[in-house]
């Protein structure tokens, strides 16, 4: 989950003296600070560390970066914590053995360092992930198809036509026909993800969106049709390009959606895991259902927040509430189905009525977004 500038700091759960300097010294080079944790005593997170003791749930969720040191890491496997990003572990040298990375690897980390040898990497991370949420108050919204053709494109493409503020449409699915196509844009000259170069870290938002196509207020990262490329595909972007672009639209204020493959892959895991709401669409029959299974229990493994839309017709009559019991997931709308959207495709991008289903559930999944927890609401 983004977290908001009210939030920007480093939550460290490291007990021993001599890490927790370490940690400190990269902190005041990167200008972040540490936080304090609620599960400790008055005073500096930092300097009152506890042995063993993780993070709560809102503190895994809320910080915008963590540091644990081994006992701690185990602490927040044995807890069950989501996998998340931003998560880095710390040892003395010697101590980062294969049980010691098996385990960051299990919740999520990105590094295991030695300190201070790998002071350097540690500050490095620092300066990567410090403007996570410290500019903007933007928001990540995920959609995910369930199975084969369940229709996350074209709400995704809604909820960024739909957008009260500027949105940034990523698209995060090689093998579909490529957002710029769905908003009628395809011709229009922009980069896609092949001609976008991204170091891992910031990108100025204003420079993007400069570099970028847009329809209205809605700009979009697309990938090219499949015949674009020789072989019929086209590479999926790295997962460090990926959160560059969504910490940069989320910096600059915008509304950011992700149409998200159902493929797994660390790109798509990040940016699941950098949501502050996930949509999973599926429609209403058994051999969807079927196939949204696994989708379902792959999202529930990196992140908490994660609803559903159900997608009409239903030919042997399966409600809503049937398939929010077979998938063990909130049912957030239950869509009829909209004939009249591949004709406005054809005529040059996705158009449709304020009062149509897609509109409607559109607005459904941007009234939950709104309600999701704020910076320093806690």
């Amino acid at each position: 989950m983004v977290a908001a500038s009210a939030t920007h700091a480093v939550g460290v759960w490291v007990a021993g003296a001599e890490l927790r300097a370490e940690v400190e010294r990269a902190a005041a080079a990167a200008g972040v600070r540490l936080t304090r944790s609620e599960t400790q005593e008055s005073g500096s997170l930092a300097s009152g560390a506890q042995p063993g003791l993780p993070p709560t749930d809102s503190e895994w969720g809320r910080c915008p970066i963590i540091v644990l040191d081994s006992a701690a890491a185990a602490a927040c496997e044995g807890a069950g914590f989501p996998r998340r990003h931003a998560v880095l572990v710390v040892a003395a040298p010697g101590d980062a053995d294969a049980s010691l990375w098996q385990c960051a690897v299990r919740i999520g980390a990105e590094a295991v360092l030695e300190l201070p040898d790998d002071g350097h990497a540690l500050l490095a991370a620092f300066n990567r992930h410090a403007g996570f949420g410290a500019s903007g108050d933007g928001g990540v919204i995920t959609v995910v198809s369930g199975h084969g053709g369940a229709g996350a494109s074209i709400l995704a493409t809604a909820l960024a036509l739909t957008a009260d503020t500027s949105a940034l449409l990523v698209d995060l699915d090689p093998s579909g026909p490529g957002l710029d196509l769905l908003l009628g844009i395809e011709r229009d000259e922009g980069l896609r993800w092949p001609e976008l170069r991204l170091r891992d870290g910031r990108v100025d938002p204003d420079a993007l969106l400069r570099a970028l196509p847009r329809r209205g207020s809605t700009t979009v990262l697309s990938s090219p049709p499949p015949s674009g490329a020789a072989d019929g595909s086209c590479a999926a972007p790295r997962a460090g390009a990926v959160r560059s672009v969504l910490q940069s639209g989320h910096d600059g204020g915008m509304t950011v959606i992700c149409d998200v493959s159902r493929q797994r892959s660390e790109a798509t895991e990040a940016a699941v895991e950098m949501a502050d709401l996930t949509v999973l669409v599926v429609a209403a029959d058994v051999p969807a259902c079927a196939s949204a299974v696994r989708c379902s229990a792959w999202l529930r493994r990196h992140t908490e927040d994660v609803a559903l839309v159900v997608r009409g017709p239903s030919p042997g009559g399966l409600r809503g509430g049937d398939v929010e019991a077979a998938l063990g997931l909130p049912l957030l709308a239950s869509m009829r189905p909209e004939p009249r959207l591949a004709k406005a495709l054809e005529r040059g991008g996705l158009t449709f009525a304020r009062r149509s289903p897609l509109a409607g559930t559109a607005r459904a999944v941007h009234r939950l977004h709104a309600r999701r927890p704020q910076a320093g609401a806690a």
